[in-house]
């Protein structure tokens, strides 16, 4: 059955046929008696010795720690707004590479580890030997350094063979086969060499000279 109340100014009245229901009467009208049975209706018998005041502030202080709650951070009116900075024009466009060919003088330009003159139409490049017994056999006259003919060459080069044909190329010393067997279709070499025109062949020769220091002097041989 639902109970029903009724208010009044006084203390808590009985309904008619139905049991006696207390309900608190409003916040503007202060009734000790009501209040004081409110107080003590349907509450734990430890609850009736803490004054009002007391419970209210233990309810703050059970709100304040809850997981559930959270304040908003405070923000400091000096506090820099938290911007994404403009992308500069460095961090847009991406390194320029740097040149494979660099000029030094009018006349010479280098390609990583060599140097080329233009006018002379001459390469240099460091190289250095590693034999040490005269009796050494050597069949080759220069590789890279990095090879497997190290052991087996009267120079190695730091220079890269990529720049070595670069170096040709720009100082257009032209590529002549006739030392290279011709290749079958399934990729087998033959005993047959291409014909070259004798043009094509003074245009790729060229002679090569090995230059080192003694002490203080400095001296030059023919290697080929």
């Amino acid at each position: 059955m639902p109970l029903q109340s009724k208010w009044s100014a006084g203390s808590p009245t009985k309904s008619d046929g139905d049991p006696t229901v207390a309900s608190s009467p409003p916040q503007n009208t202060p009734n000790k008696t009501s209040r004081r049975y409110v107080n003590n209706r349907r509450q734990p018998p430890m609850m009736r010795f803490f004054p009002p005041l007391i419970r209210y502030l233990t309810v703050l202080l059970v709100t304040a720690a809850s997981p559930y709650t959270s304040a908003a951070p405070a923000v400091s009116a000096d506090a820099p707004e938290n911007k994404i900075a403009p992308e500069s024009e460095k961090s847009i466009r991406p390194a320029k590479p740097e040149p494979l060919v660099k000029k030094i003088s009018p006349s010479t330009y280098q390609i990583g580890r060599i140097l080329i003159n233009k006018e002379t139409r001459k390469i240099t490049l460091p190289a250095s030997t590693k034999i040490t017994d005269p009796d050494s056999i050597i069949e080759y006259l220069l590789v890279h350094e990095n090879g497997e003919k190290v052991h087996e060459t009267l120079l190695v080069t730091p220079a890269e063979p990529t720049h070595v044909n670069i170096a040709l190329k720009l100082l257009n010393y032209k590529e002549s086969l006739e030392l290279f067997p011709i290749i079958k279709e399934d990729g087998t070499p033959t005993d047959k060499y291409p014909d070259v025109p004798d043009e094509i062949k003074k245009a790729a020769r060229f002679t090569i000279q090995v230059t080192w220091k003694d002490g203080q002097k400095e001296k030059t041989l023919p290697a080929t």
